[in-house]
């Protein structure tokens, strides 16, 4: 329900349904809450990021530490801890820049499954962040 709500443009309604699915599952073993931090970023709701940040401070997957590095780079750009993040990011699936950059072209089918790290992982953390045009002015800035 979530995605077809993005889907049709209807940011606010699926965020607020993403809060609530995680209210209700606070493990979030469903893995909302990146659907959620792209989304908060997509509506420059730095508040709710934050907010979601705080919830889940220990993640370590690729979507939650790409999402953060952007959210670094827009509130410091350049700065010590935004670079470092971004390295960290690169560094949670080396596979994630070539597709942003375009140097990598997705593939037409999606995988049914992932292994943390694997060109399938990046894929599909592309299709999250594609959205998020600051990604591309980062990325080509650090290398």
């Amino acid at each position: 329900m979530v995605k077809a709500l993005l889907f049709d443009g209807q940011s606010g309604e699926a965020i607020t349904q993403m809060w609530q699915m995680i209210a209700l599952n606070k493990m979030d073993n469903q893995g909302m809450r990146y659907t959620l931090s792209t989304a908060l970023l997509n509506a420059n709701d730095f508040e709710g990021y934050e907010r979601l940040l705080k919830l889940f401070p220990d993640d370590y997957l690729a979507a939650w530490q790409y999402n953060l590095a952007l959210y670094l780079f827009l509130q410091k750009p350049n700065s010590n801890e935004s670079v470092a993040t971004l390295k960290i990011a690169f560094g949670c699936n080396r596979h994630v820049q070539a597709y942003l950059l375009g140097k990598k072209s997705l593939p037409k089918i999606q995988a049914s499954s992932i292994i943390l790290g694997d060109p399938p992982g990046a894929t599909g953390l592309r299709f999250r962040l594609l959205t998020l045009s600051g990604f591309f002015v980062v990325l080509r800035g650090h290398p």
